[in-house]
């Protein structure tokens, strides 16, 4: 549990929602770009063969307010 400068207290968990919802939240994030986008997920793990994490923090109110997609990369560069 975190607790923002107004005292509203959010949670970061694995992210449960629809793809949509993914993207309504990355767009809304200063500093988006496509790479951010929900489709990205099945193109990481399909084709480059990665496992990827999707965390998102959801607001007390049960909306999301942000979004974190974590890539896991197994290569012999970063020693996995």
């Amino acid at each position: 549990m975190a607790s923002g400068a107004a005292g509203v207290t959010s949670s970061v968990e694995p992210f449960d929602g629809s793809p949509q919802e993914w993207d309504a939240v990355a767009e809304r994030q200063p500093g988006w770009s496509y790479a951010h986008k929900y489709g990205w997920k099945r193109i990481i793990e399909d084709v480059m063969g990665q496992e990827c994490r999707y965390l998102a923090e959801r607001a007390t109110d049960g909306s999301w307010s942000g979004v974190l997609p974590l890539v896991h990369v197994r290569s012999r560069l970063f020693g996995h």
